[in-house]
């Protein structure tokens, strides 16, 4: 994926979001300490002393994590569902599950009854068939022979060369190591976890329409040549394979398994190596390489140095570069771009939103709800949140007219946003134009957020640490593991409870929430 034509909207993100630190009794980021290293915890944050060029001053703090088991007691015996709170995303275990400290409309907060277990929700069936929304691409420039153009904004997805939507499809995952770049020890663990994070993955997301069928090998493949030198323009860019290094390594690979009707090939290095800094791909067909039992040209993505020191979790960017190979344009909506793995493969949510899964053909009645907006009557509707694996309708979609489609969408921290902001919850909604004018921009975001109308929900809080060298590409460590996109997000795109916006004439509400966001819809006028 190339992140770069990112990178000015993600710093200007960033620089607003370092203009307002916190400050704590005792603790103030930013403030003078006397010892490097030395740690203080502070209303809930652990703050370190940090050099900062010739001073030493307090970083800005890391947020400790409250555990919840099932008999802790409640620190505050008075404490109770909808009664102020002062700390979002504070929990407290209870008889009942726990309590979350929540931001509502006004600016207020207080404490929402949650559980941690779900049951399937019940709505009312769509006014409309899915093929309803199901609208067609209507950009301007068509036609033009690029993975931009090519890939899908609109139903159907047309998978690449070797990918299929429905069915079964071979991946390859192995590890490959160098002479000039050892590695130790054995891949086997990293090529786990990867595996088993992308099959829950596409299993849920494709509603099992797609299975990848993952074939590994336990051990480090050597490489027959020394590592080469993949250059990008910039930190946070993508580098590419050549033909001639992605034969070589399939040429390694099909030595030790087999490697035939392989539609993807990814590869992660060990972190010795040096030369490998960027994330790289190569999705050239024209150029067969042939193996043990005829030819195959998969397309192959590997992971690089920077990986490592950005402390990233491989298996989002496989996943991501593979969905566009199963034809998905993805990186819409664009901005903010903490809402899912196609907005940005190391965004704190991993979902995939309801306008991709329509466009993928993965969507069912079951978790999308669609209605034209002149047979939209009032109706509540309980949302799913898009996070969270549980049965229900997770994403409604309202078609405003034959180029535009209102989408609304619930979020939480859950299964698929393990790093997102603690205590978010809420709607967000986003409009969809097939009519997007592309003529000057081949990938113009057909998807907006939609803001909140007189609210200030401000930007997300600073959190974790800026991993040198990534700052402009907003990458940040949080609890350990890097990700995109976690500070500086305008936070009035979600919609707290009390709190409506119309578009279009359509008003949405949220009028309930707790561990689901119960929403109101009606058609003014």
């Amino acid at each position: 994926m190339k992140r770069k034509y990112l990178a000015l909207l993600i710093a200007v993100a960033f620089i607003g979001s370092t203009l307002s630190i916190p400050a704590f009794a005792g603790v103030k980021a930013g403030s003078i300490c006397n010892t490097k290293g030395q740690a203080k915890t502070s209303s809930g944050y652990k703050y370190t002393c940090i050099k900062s060029g010739t001073k030493l001053i307090w970083n800005k703090g890391v947020k400790i994590a409250v555990t919840i088991t099932p008999n802790q007691t409640p620190p505050m015996t008075k404490t109770a569902e909808g009664k102020p709170c002062q700390i979002v995303g504070e929990k407290i275990a209870n008889p009942k599950g726990y309590l979350e400290c929540r931001a509502i409309s006004e600016g207020s907060m207080k404490y929402f009854q949650l559980s941690s277990s779900f049951t399937s929700i019940n709505n009312p069936t769509s006014p409309d068939s899915l093929d309803t929304c199901q609208l067609k691409d209507q950009r301007p420039v068509r036609n033009t022979y690029s993975w931009q153009q090519y890939r899908a904004i609109a139903f159907p997805a047309t998978p690449e060369r070797n990918f299929v939507n429905t069915g079964a499809e071979k991946i390859v995952v192995i590890g490959i190591d160098f002479s000039d770049a050892p590695a130790k020890g054995s891949p086997k663990a990293a090529l786990d976890d990867i595996i088993k994070n992308s099959t829950e993955w596409v299993d849920w997301y494709s509603n099992n329409k797609l299975k990848w069928e993952f074939a590994t090998y336990d051990q480090w493949i050597r490489a027959p040549k020394e590592s080469q030198e993949l250059r990008s323009a910039e930190v946070g860019a993508d580098a590419q394979i050549s033909d001639a290094i992605k034969s070589e390594y399939i040429s390694a690979i099909d030595k030790v398994i087999d490697v035939s009707g392989a539609s993807a090939i990814w590869v992660i290095y060990p972190d010795s190596i040096t030369k490998i800094y960027a994330e790289s791909q190569n999705r050239s067909y024209g150029n067969p390489t042939p193996i043990k039992n005829g030819t195959i040209s998969p397309a192959m993505f590997a992971i690089g140095k920077e990986t490592y020191l950005a402390h990233r979790m491989p298996w989002l960017y496989f996943v991501h570069e593979t969905m566009h190979g199963q034809g998905l344009m993805g990186h819409s909506p664009q901005w903010p771009y903490i809402f899912g793995i196609m907005n940005n493969e190391y965004s704190p949510s991993h979902n995939l939103n309801g306008w991709d899964s329509l466009v993928m053909g993965w969507a069912t009645p079951q978790n999308i709800y669609c209605v034209e907006k002149k047979n939209l009557a009032k109706v509540d509707l309980t949302l799913v949140p898009i996070e969270r694996e549980q049965q229900g309708v997770s994403t409604v979609l309202i078609k405003l007219s034959n180029s535009k489609v209102l989408a609304i969408e619930s979020h939480r921290v859950d299964k698929w946003s393990p790093l997102q902001i603690p205590g978010l919850y809420g709607v967000t909604t986003y409009v969809i134009n097939l009519a997007t004018d592309n003529t000057t921009n081949i990938v113009a975001p057909i998807g907006t957020y939609q803001k909140v109308p007189n609210v200030n929900h401000g930007l997300t809080p600073i959190r974790g640490a800026p991993i040198p060298g990534f700052e402009n590409f907003g990458t940040y460590l949080i609890d350990g593991i890097g990700v995109a996109g976690g500070n500086g997000t305008d936070l009035n795109v979600m919609m707290y409870l009390g709190e409506a916006l119309t578009i279009e004439g359509v008003k949405i509400s949220l009028i309930a929430s707790g561990d689901n966001d119960t929403v109101r819809i009606e058609r003014l006028g």
